[in-house]
């Protein structure tokens, strides 16, 4: 089931992908990477997922403007404004690639 989040107004996206036969080939591993889009902002990240609990700060120009925590039970972000994180963190929706193509046919 699709849902977006409508609790944090930013527009936050995220997919995850996973695999690749051409990274394993030529890495010997497989790409495990997170997308972050947001709309508000106008920005993408791309981030590469090292360990099973990854957290970190998104900046914008230099800007924190969210710290956030990827691991098995989903993507959580924290608004910063001013470098003061707010105290709530939201749940973000992780996209996966079927998910994707299904929204892509829906627009």
């Amino acid at each position: 089931m699709i849902t977006m989040n409508n609790i944090l107004d930013d527009d936050l996206f995220a997919t995850h992908s996973m695999g690749g036969i051409i990274n394993l080939q030529q890495a010997g591993i497989y790409h495990n990477n997170l997308k972050i889009v947001t709309t508000k902002y106008g920005h993408i990240w791309h981030i590469l997922v090292k360990d099973e609990i990854q957290k970190g700060v998104l900046k914008i120009k230099g800007v924190f403007v969210y710290n956030y925590v990827f691991n098995k039970d989903g993507f959580k972000v924290q608004k910063v404004a001013n470098e003061i994180p707010n105290s709530d963190w939201f749940d973000i929706n992780i996209i996966d690639n079927n998910e994707r193509l299904i929204l892509w046919e829906l627009n």
